[in-house]
């Protein structure tokens, strides 16, 4: 079929068919356009669901967290403990009273030690080399009697057992190590542990969670329930220690506060410190690192059993954090 040639305004001939129509199509600009549209609208789905994705992993992250905290406050409950049968314990002159002596060596089965006690675990925060998001958890062990004149009880507050964590105070230090580190989530960082207001001299790099202890008239018990208490770990009544401490300082200070042989604090002050966390409960910032989000961790408070509580809020920088 033959077509004829008409010309357009510019004087350029275009072919028009039999019919006397011109052929349609886009121009340059229409097409570029669409693609810078359609490239628009790909680029903010994938922003909206690579956002999404980053926050149900960094969900999913706050709550594996949260369930290794009640891992340990489970086994501090039922009085389990990692015993590998490598430690042995006594006590330290060979008699209750100036606490107790660990060594390697073949050891008690658990129950078995009739000089040491399993007394709860403690946990560091971010311990420096180790990561900004792990925990290092240590086992905590104490004198299984105490001596008054010339008779011996069973001890009746966490300060009489004098415990120790069962972990070297540094490298010359031949005290076996019992920790257990668990690596942090590549999607959070800890941003804050603290109790009460969480004021500056309210924030702490550890907390402990030891087991209660049986309330008894002389040496009769009276009761023999055991449950879990909460203490936060810091370094004096008016300096707060740190998440990210070197391990072996946290390791010091803090056997320092359990055995007693400190003078910062007197026993009245640190069942004070234990009673008010017990109240308050202690509170775990972790702040998301892909994120505009960090999760409240809220262990414990107003006294009642060591539940935990956990809530997601806006912001992902430590000042976030505030209460």
């Amino acid at each position: 079929m033959m077509s004829l040639r008409a010309r357009n305004p510019l004087g350029l001939s275009q072919e028009r068919s039999a019919t006397g129509h011109y052929p349609s199509g886009y121009t340059i600009v229409e097409v570029l356009i669409f693609l810078a549209v359609s490239g628009a609208l790909l680029i903010s789905a994938m922003s909206l669901f690579g956002g999404q994705q980053r926050r149900a992993q960094f969900t999913q992250a706050v709550r594996e967290f949260d369930s290794k905290i009640q891992d340990i406050i489970n086994d501090v409950s039922t009085g389990f403990y990692p015993n590998t049968g490598s430690i042995q314990c006594a006590y330290d002159g060979g008699a209750p009273g100036n606490g107790i002596k660990l060594t390697s060596g073949s050891g008690s089965t658990q129950g078995a030690n009739s000089d040491c006690i399993f007394i709860g675990r403690v946990i560091q925060f971010a311990p420096q080399g180790v990561g900004e998001g792990s925990l290092r958890i240590y086992t905590v062990a104490g004198q299984r009697q105490v001596a008054d004149s010339v008779l011996r009880r069973e001890p009746t507050t966490l300060r009489e057992t004098k415990s120790i964590l069962i972990a070297a105070k540094d490298s010359a230090d031949p005290t076996p190590n019992a920790f257990e580190d668990v690596a942090g989530s590549p999607e959070i960082s800890i941003g804050k542990v603290c109790y009460k207001t969480c004021s500056s001299a309210e924030e702490m790099g550890g907390i402990g969670v030891f087991s209660t202890f049986g309330s008894y008239n002389g040496n009769s018990l009276q009761s023999g329930t055991t449950t879990a208490q909460l203490a936060p770990i810091v370094s004096t009544p008016t300096q707060p220690s740190r998440i990210n401490q070197l391990p072996y300082e946290f390791v010091t200070s803090v056997n320092e506060k359990l055995s007693g042989t400190t003078t910062a604090w007197s026993d009245a002050a640190y069942q004070t410190y234990i009673r008010d966390a017990q109240q308050s409960g202690i509170t775990i910032c972790l702040l998301s690192k892909s994120v505009d989000q960090h999760a409240r961790l809220k262990i414990g408070g107003n006294s009642s059993q060591l539940i935990t509580e956990l809530t997601f809020h806006g912001g992902n920088r430590a000042s976030d954090c505030r209460l």
